[in-house]
């Protein structure tokens, strides 16, 4: 909890940065470390804290947490990344055919 705490914290940190400072690449990727130095001293902070809350001091095999660790990692995903892996481009047969240096049919487009 204490690490999804601080990753959140971290991710919406980048984010802001990346959408308001436009100084140069070398201060926007000091202020990038800075953020996550943040993040891990709240994963820390948070960690310590849950930590002596003795309902939460149970402990809990890896595997079982392997579909909590592939949930956080898609909600990372959608706000780092909210256009998708690919972005702006479409993954289709069109696009493989392009890959392997064949011309797509023409597409027409209905009026």
């Amino acid at each position: 909890v204490g690490f999804a705490i601080g990753l959140v914290a971290a991710v919406v940190g980048l984010r802001k940065l990346a959408e308001k400072f436009h100084g140069s690449p070398r201060a926007k990727t000091i202020r990038a470390f800075a953020i996550v130095g943040a993040g891990i001293v709240v994963f820390i902070a948070m960690s310590a804290l849950l930590r002596s809350v003795p309902a939460l001091t149970s402990t809990v095999e890896g595997s079982k947490l392997r579909l909590v660790v592939f949930a956080v990692t898609l909600i990372v995903l959608m706000l780092l990344r909210p256009q998708g892996i690919f972005a702006h481009h479409e993954f289709s047969w069109s696009w493989v055919a392009k890959l392997f240096g064949r011309k797509s049919p023409a597409v027409e487009v209905a009026a």
